[in-house]
């Protein structure tokens, strides 16, 4: 026992979870040359796909999660059937697990044709040599979902004040885009990226996005993400109970493997 296992009170904390005796072990890890969802995912042979395992897990499941970065929307398909039968998510503990929403992008061209200011405005020397790239989204990267076509706020607008309310956040689009793992910041005008290093702005069909790097660095020293999924790791059928996952944390951009439990 340990001081973290008592309430305010003094009394000791009656934990749910039960120590686990595991039926199965499934291990997934990426960065194996013979990774292969088709393999029967034993150490030797690991899965190359969280996901792939997640088909396969069922109560009573511990599947250990090698080192890597994993770029995939984890679906659990089976629950556990109570504290002492669990499904476990783990990292394998041989360095750090990554679930990743976003994915890379590394094609890019100058931004043309756009006005650097407002058609009231002459633009200084600065904004005139701003460096603004462009980058076509790839249809193909956003299953079902793209977050560059929606809004923040969809629904009832109701309760918003429209004469105290800056609308702006309200109206932004919900991908992000992250240069080597810093968000750039998202202006509602194409304008304002020639007044702001370390912004982006989303064309309105949310296909295209410009952007312009901290310094005007050129992107193809860097390391630029966006966000193309909804969720990293979420049940397919709502209510699955009793999956654990151990090691996963959050970032803006990924889901890293501590403790969390469906229940």
């Amino acid at each position: 026992m340990n001081a973290a296992d008592y309430l305010p009170d003094g009394k000791l904390f009656s934990f749910w979870e039960k120590e686990q005796i595991y039926d199965r072990e499934i291990h997934v890890n990426c960065k194996a040359d013979n990774a292969d969802d088709e393999n029967d995912g034993s150490v030797t042979f690991p899965l190359k796909t969280i996901q792939a395992a997640a088909e396969r897990a069922k109560a009573g499941t511990r599947v250990l999660i090698h080192a890597g970065v994993y770029r995939e929307c984890v679906r659990p398909a089976h629950s556990g059937t109570g504290p002492e039968k669990m499904v476990a998510y783990e990292a394998c503990g041989d360095d750090e697990v990554i679930i990743k929403a976003s994915e890379v992008i590394r094609d890019f061209s100058p931004s043309l044709g756009w006005r650097k200011t407002s058609f009231m405005q002459q633009a200084t020397e600065n904004e005139e040599n701003a460096r603004i790239w462009r980058h076509r989204l790839d249809p193909a990267m956003f299953m079902g979902y793209n977050p560059f076509c929606a809004v923040n706020i969809l629904h009832d607008r109701l309760f918003i004040e429209y004469d105290k309310t800056d609308m702006t956040t309200y109206l932004n689009r919900r991908g992000m885009v992250f240069c080597d793992g810093i968000p750039l910041k998202q202006v509602p005008l194409y304008n304002q990226l020639s007044a702001q290093e370390g912004s982006f702005w989303v064309e309105a069909n949310g296909q295209t996005i410009h952007f312009r790097l901290p310094q005007d660095a050129d992107p193809a020293d860097h390391y630029l993400e966006i966000t193309c999924r909804e969720q990293c790791f979420a049940p397919d059928e709502p209510f699955l109970s009793y999956i654990k996952l151990i090691g996963v944390c959050e970032t803006p951009q990924a889901l890293i493997l501590q403790a969390f439990f469906f229940m």
